[in-house]
């Protein structure tokens, strides 16, 4: 049988259109599968990383921190929460109420903050001359001051959120506490924190 032989001719074009038939199913097919799962990432929700902390101290070499990262995670587009509780929470007042509370009652809110800007450093206050220097670096090194940075958490898209618990023990009233903070307790944070990326404690 000689190679120009007219039914080897057929034999062999018969032969590479079954290949090509095969193989252009076998594409087709690759194509589908690759269209279906772009379909099904896309249909899928979004999962976007979140930052949760536990914000117990108030000093002010404490929970500034707290806040410039919370803002800097919110910056990165990163879901934030922070969770105040103890000492912490007299960063979410903006006044201090004394009608309706105990004696008691009223004695603590004589003793604790009335806003964030009544806040102290930790270490070398100095009866005040401490925090007040630190103040006075901050703003030479243009770094913006606690209030500030909290009311742009808010703007950025931060959950803020005070304990009952501590407000009920240190009798801190929800007309204290600023009208952008939400409220909750133990399962509030573990909820928050459960599908967290990063959890903090400041």
């Amino acid at each position: 049988m000689e190679f120009n032989d007219p039914k080897l001719k057929e034999y062999i074009d018969q032969l590479v259109d079954e290949k090509l038939s095969e193989k252009t199913k076998e594409f087709s097919a690759q194509f589908d599968t690759i269209q279906n799962t772009l379909a099904t990432l896309k249909a899928a929700p979004q999962t976007t990383e979140k930052v949760t902390m536990l914000v117990t101290s108030f000093e002010l070499d404490k929970i500034m921190p707290a806040f410039i990262i919370a803002n800097g995670a919110a910056s990165f587009g990163m879901d934030v929460t922070l969770f105040f509780t103890l000492w912490g929470i007299n960063a979410l007042k903006d006044k201090s109420v004394y009608s309706g509370k105990t004696i008691k009652e009223k004695l603590i809110t004589m003793m604790l903050p009335s806003t964030p800007q009544t806040t102290t450093i930790s270490r070398l206050n100095m009866l005040g001359v401490g925090t007040e220097m630190m103040k006075m670096m901050m703003k030479e090194n243009n770094i913006e001051t606690l209030p500030d940075l909290i009311d742009l958490s808010v703007e950025m898209g931060a959950k803020l959120i005070a304990c009952q618990m501590t407000m009920g023990m240190m009798g801190i009233t929800t007309e204290e506490i600023r009208k952008d903070v939400e409220f909750g307790g133990v399962a509030t944070y573990i909820e928050e924190a459960s599908d967290a990326t990063i959890t903090l404690t400041f």
